[in-house]
């Protein structure tokens, strides 16, 4: 495989994760936490002024390092991130979520 082949395919697959990403918490904000719109707003805001104030100052920063060596790094910590994920879920930490659901959804009526 060509170098470029190779680079072209991680950062292919680091852009579709990062906009899965993008797509996925605002979704999974509402339909398992529950979130209003006023909500909703300010995470998807959140998240977009979180990549516009890191992203300049950092590739400031990290064109004084080897490309090589920091893209092996970056997607080897994406790697860890994403295992450790699938191994909470595994795990049954998700639970912790539709816990926080299922209590949310009681309250009000608890109210009554």
């Amino acid at each position: 495989m060509k170098p470029f082949t190779a680079l072209f395919g991680a950062a292919a697959g680091t852009h579709a994760a990062d906009q899965l990403a993008l797509a996925t918490l605002p979704l999974t904000a509402t339909l398992v936490l529950g979130a209003g719109p006023d909500l909703l707003g300010l995470l998807v805001a959140a998240q977009s002024a979180a990549w516009l104030l890191l992203s300049l100052p950092a590739g400031a920063w990290i064109d004084r390092f080897s490309r090589r060596r920091l893209l092996i790094i970056g997607l080897s910590l994406g790697l860890i991130a994403a295992v450790a994920a699938v191994a909470a879920a595994a795990a049954g930490l998700a639970v912790l979520l539709a816990w926080r659901h299922s209590s949310a959804r009681r309250e009000p009526s608890s109210m009554c």
